[in-house]
Protein backbone atom coordinates (compact mmCIF):
# COMPACT_ATOMS: atom_id res chain seq x y z
CA UNK A 1 0.00 0.00 0.00
CA UNK A 2 1.05 3.21 -0.36
CA UNK A 3 2.62 5.70 2.04
CA UNK A 4 -0.14 8.43 1.32
CA UNK A 5 -2.99 5.91 0.85
CA UNK A 6 -2.28 4.25 4.04
CA UNK A 7 -2.60 7.48 6.21
CA UNK A 8 -5.77 8.71 4.50
CA UNK A 9 -6.96 5.32 5.08
CA UNK A 10 -5.94 5.64 9.17
CA UNK A 11 -7.51 9.28 8.77
CA UNK A 12 -10.95 7.80 7.64
CA UNK A 13 -11.18 5.53 9.83
CA UNK A 14 -10.46 7.64 12.96
CA UNK A 15 -12.58 10.11 11.96
CA UNK A 16 -15.47 7.82 11.16
CA UNK A 17 -14.91 6.27 14.88
CA UNK A 18 -14.94 9.80 16.48
CA UNK A 19 -17.96 11.38 14.85
CA UNK A 20 -20.17 7.69 15.19
CA UNK A 21 -20.01 6.78 18.87
CA UNK A 22 -18.31 8.28 21.90
CA UNK A 23 -17.17 4.58 23.38
CA UNK A 24 -16.66 1.40 21.77
CA UNK A 25 -19.25 -0.68 20.86
CA UNK A 26 -20.47 -3.81 22.29
CA UNK A 27 -21.36 -6.64 19.86
CA UNK A 28 -23.48 -9.60 20.75
CA UNK A 29 -25.29 -12.47 19.02
CA UNK A 30 -24.13 -15.83 16.88
CA UNK A 31 -23.82 -14.32 13.10
CA UNK A 32 -20.62 -13.15 11.97
CA UNK A 33 -21.60 -9.77 10.74
CA UNK A 34 -19.85 -6.45 10.22
CA UNK A 35 -22.28 -3.64 11.18
CA UNK A 36 -21.43 0.23 10.64
CA UNK A 37 -23.90 2.92 12.50
CA UNK A 38 -23.79 6.21 10.52
CA UNK A 39 -25.58 9.14 11.74
CA UNK A 40 -27.18 12.07 9.79
CA UNK A 41 -26.56 14.88 10.10
CA UNK A 42 -23.04 14.64 12.40
CA UNK A 43 -22.84 15.33 14.57
CA UNK A 44 -26.20 14.60 15.83
CA UNK A 45 -28.45 16.84 17.42
CA UNK A 46 -31.54 17.12 18.77
CA UNK A 47 -34.11 16.87 16.29
CA UNK A 48 -34.20 14.41 13.21
CA UNK A 49 -31.80 12.26 12.16
CA UNK A 50 -31.12 9.46 9.89
CA UNK A 51 -29.39 6.44 10.88
CA UNK A 52 -27.81 3.94 8.39
CA UNK A 53 -26.47 0.45 9.23
CA UNK A 54 -24.61 -1.25 6.99
CA UNK A 55 -24.18 -4.67 6.74
CA UNK A 56 -21.84 -7.40 5.73
CA UNK A 57 -20.72 -10.45 6.25
CA UNK A 58 -16.91 -11.10 7.41
CA UNK A 59 -15.00 -11.04 3.76
CA UNK A 60 -16.70 -7.54 3.09
CA UNK A 61 -19.30 -8.72 1.08
CA UNK A 62 -22.97 -6.79 1.64
CA UNK A 63 -25.67 -8.86 3.18
CA UNK A 64 -29.21 -8.16 2.02
CA UNK A 65 -32.72 -9.06 3.44
CA UNK A 66 -32.19 -8.98 6.91
CA UNK A 67 -34.30 -7.52 9.50
CA UNK A 68 -32.44 -4.21 11.00
CA UNK A 69 -34.45 -2.59 14.04
CA UNK A 70 -32.70 0.15 15.97
CA UNK A 71 -33.88 0.95 19.75
CA UNK A 72 -32.46 3.00 22.10
CA UNK A 73 -32.89 6.53 24.35
CA UNK A 74 -30.84 9.01 26.34
CA UNK A 75 -29.45 7.31 29.05
CA UNK A 76 -30.79 8.31 32.40
CA UNK A 77 -33.81 8.77 30.77
CA UNK A 78 -36.07 6.12 30.23
CA UNK A 79 -38.85 7.41 28.99
CA UNK A 80 -37.59 8.96 25.98
CA UNK A 81 -37.17 5.67 23.96
CA UNK A 82 -37.06 5.38 20.03
CA UNK A 83 -37.78 1.75 18.11
CA UNK A 84 -37.45 1.78 14.52
CA UNK A 85 -37.49 -0.59 11.96
CA UNK A 86 -34.82 0.35 9.00
CA UNK A 87 -35.31 -0.14 5.52
CA UNK A 88 -32.86 -2.23 3.29
CA UNK A 89 -32.29 -0.36 -0.04
CA UNK A 90 -29.52 -2.74 -1.51
CA UNK A 91 -25.82 -3.14 -0.93
CA UNK A 92 -25.72 -3.54 2.52
CA UNK A 93 -27.39 -0.47 3.30
CA UNK A 94 -30.46 -0.23 5.98
CA UNK A 95 -31.99 3.28 6.18
CA UNK A 96 -34.09 4.64 9.52
CA UNK A 97 -35.22 8.21 8.38
CA UNK A 98 -37.04 10.56 10.93
CA UNK A 99 -35.75 9.37 14.10
CA UNK A 100 -36.04 11.42 16.78
CA UNK A 101 -33.39 12.77 19.44
CA UNK A 102 -36.04 14.44 21.88
CA UNK A 103 -32.77 15.85 24.55
CA UNK A 104 -29.50 16.46 24.32
CA UNK A 105 -26.76 14.06 25.91
CA UNK A 106 -25.41 10.21 25.80
CA UNK A 107 -27.51 8.23 24.09
CA UNK A 108 -27.40 4.64 23.98
CA UNK A 109 -28.69 2.73 20.71
CA UNK A 110 -28.99 -1.19 20.33
CA UNK A 111 -28.88 -2.15 16.32
CA UNK A 112 -30.49 -5.60 15.90
CA UNK A 113 -29.51 -7.53 12.50
CA UNK A 114 -32.08 -11.17 12.28
CA UNK A 115 -31.08 -13.43 8.68
CA UNK A 116 -33.41 -15.43 7.72
CA UNK A 117 -32.42 -18.73 9.21
CA UNK A 118 -32.40 -17.51 12.89
CA UNK A 119 -29.09 -16.00 13.45
CA UNK A 120 -28.56 -12.21 14.52
CA UNK A 121 -26.12 -9.78 15.85
CA UNK A 122 -26.73 -6.76 17.83
CA UNK A 123 -24.12 -3.97 18.24
CA UNK A 124 -24.71 -1.27 21.11
CA UNK A 125 -23.32 2.17 20.90
CA UNK A 126 -23.44 4.79 22.65
CA UNK A 127 -22.50 8.95 21.14
CA UNK A 128 -23.49 12.82 22.20
CA UNK A 129 -26.34 14.54 20.45
CA UNK A 130 -25.88 18.44 20.96
CA UNK A 131 -28.46 20.87 21.06
CA UNK A 132 -30.34 21.81 17.95
CA UNK A 133 -28.59 25.34 16.49
CA UNK A 134 -30.95 28.56 16.74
Amino acid sequence: MRPGLHAATLALLVAAISVVGCSPSRDSGPAELELQIRIEPTPPTVGSTQLVVTVTDLAWHAVNGASVTISGGPMGQPEDVIAVTAEGRGAGQYFAPGVDFTIPGTWMVTVRVELRGGLWKEREESFEVRPASD
